[in-house]
């Protein structure tokens, strides 16, 4: 049978540990908008840090980009950010912008030479229109990881179309998990929702 958030939402987290209680590094909360009514909060380990690392941003990547200042663009309740936050990324920046007032983020982006963003793909579009109203440059942007919702090929299309020169990276995954499970395939660029398990990902 298949696991649904509703019986994960029915057991309290702590009759839902697989470590003691003293491991847990971090708590995810869902946004509760996948009817339930109400957040799924999912006590994580530290390793997500390393999966974070491992799977989102690696840091061999970011070098080769030469991708040196990237801004956080998510709710503030994201464990995603929290894991950019402390996550050992070395030669690159971390930048807290504010999801809510994208001008402001726009400006800052803009002056402090950000080259990559790590959002959604409705964060992304919203920025851009930002940009493009401020006159700042997008040609500079080298890199996005877009996740956290979902989104239409017609959607990717534009934003890649708006975006040169950005190397792409689609997150897939669910609150459930404590990174990504799933990695875009690279040989098919041009298909968003075509994606290959992560070798070492385990589910319980």
């Amino acid at each position: 049978p298949f696991l649904e958030r509703k019986n994960l939402l029915a057991v309290p987290w702590r009759e839902r540990l697989f470590i003691a209680e003293g491991q847990v590094d971090v708590f995810g909360i869902s946004s509760g908008t996948t009817d339930a009514g109400k957040p799924l909060i999912t006590p994580r380990s530290p390793d997500f840090i390393e999966a974070f690392v491992k799977h989102t941003a690696p840091p061999e990547l970011l070098a080769r980009l030469e991708v040196t200042k990237v801004m956080l663009l998510l709710p503030p309740f994201s464990g995603l950010q929290r894991q950019a936050l402390v996550a050992p990324l070395p030669g690159v920046r971390v930048i807290l912008g504010d999801a809510k007032n994208m001008g402001a983020s726009a400006l800052a982006a803009a002056e402090l030479g950000v080259e990559g963003f790590i959002t959604t793909p409705t964060g992304l579009e919203r920025l851009i229109e930002s940009y493009e109203s401020a006159g700042f440059d997008l040609s500079v942007v080298k890199w996005v990881s877009l996740g956290a919702e979902g989104m239409s090929k017609a959607k990717y299309a534009y934003l890649r179309g708006k975006l040169p020169r950005a190397r792409f990276g689609i997150r897939f995954g669910a609150a459930e998990f404590a990174a990504s499970r799933f990695y875009r395939c690279d040989f098919l660029d041009a298909e968003p929702d075509l994606f290959h398990p992560i070798p070492d990902s385990h589910l319980f």
